[in-house]
């Protein structure tokens, strides 16, 4: 059985409303916004029950920090994704482990469809 990530509904780049310059940013990533999106959810799933924080969702995709936490905050508000736990960085700084939701014995595309907040077989707040 192949394994395919869930797709989010719209591709989007978020952007400054006033600014111009940040419109033709968020324009320009438009095309690749959606694979590298699923770049870091795949990263993250394959983390397991581990999971990744920010930092290590960077060094393991090569992804700039803007980059990575812009497409994880993405997968976060569509609840693809969420956190219960901390760890140390390597800066020595308390930093938020992410999971995939299935690891809190959800099943993703449930959740992700009915845009659940909270896990309806363990209780785990999703994105909290």
């Amino acid at each position: 059985m192949t394994w395919t990530p869930p797709k989010l509904h719209k591709a989007s780049a978020p952007y400054e409303k006033e600014s111009e310059t940040s419109y033709a940013a968020a324009q320009s990533v438009l095309p690749t916004v959606g694979t590298v999106r699923n770049r870091v959810y795949i990263t993250i799933f394959n983390s397991g029950t581990h999971g990744l924080t920010d930092e290590e969702v960077e060094t393991a995709t090569g992804l700039k920090h803007q980059t990575a936490s812009a497409r994880r905050r993405e997968l976060w508000q569509a609840g693809l994704i969420g956190t219960e736990s901390e760890r140390y960085n390597t800066t020595g700084r308390l930093a938020q482990v992410w999971k995939v939701a299935r690891y809190c014995n959800s099943d993703i595309a449930t959740q992700a469809t009915y845009n659940l907040a909270t896990c309806p077989k363990c209780g785990h707040r999703f994105g909290v």
